[in-house]
């Protein structure tokens, strides 16, 4: 009940769903932490930083190409901006 007093857990209505809820809290994120770690290890913090800018250009690539989320100007330009700073990190990183 934070903004308009709807319950948080409003709709999850089985012990099941929670347990699903807790799952699919977990899961992913011990993956995804265990993923970076050995990226880290294998080739390096640098390239596993520029690598992790590119995580949520996949996701939008895939919302708007399987499940026809909308492309707005918004996300265009958040995009822009994710590329840039990818071409500003490789630019300055040879430079040095």
């Amino acid at each position: 009940q934070i903004i308009d007093g709807t319950p948080i857990l409003k709709g999850i209505d089985q012990p099941t769903e929670v347990l699903n809820l807790i799952g699919l809290a977990i899961f992913p994120t011990m993956i995804s932490m265990l993923t970076i770690s050995m990226s880290t290890r294998l080739i390096g913090p640098t390239k596993t930083a520029v690598l992790g800018v590119f995580e949520p250009l996949t996701g939008i690539l895939v919302g708007t190409l399987m499940f026809a989320e909308p492309m707005t100007a918004n996300i265009l330009v958040g995009i822009a901006i994710c590329i840039a700073a990818v071409l500003f990190m490789v630019v300055s990183e040879r430079k040095a």
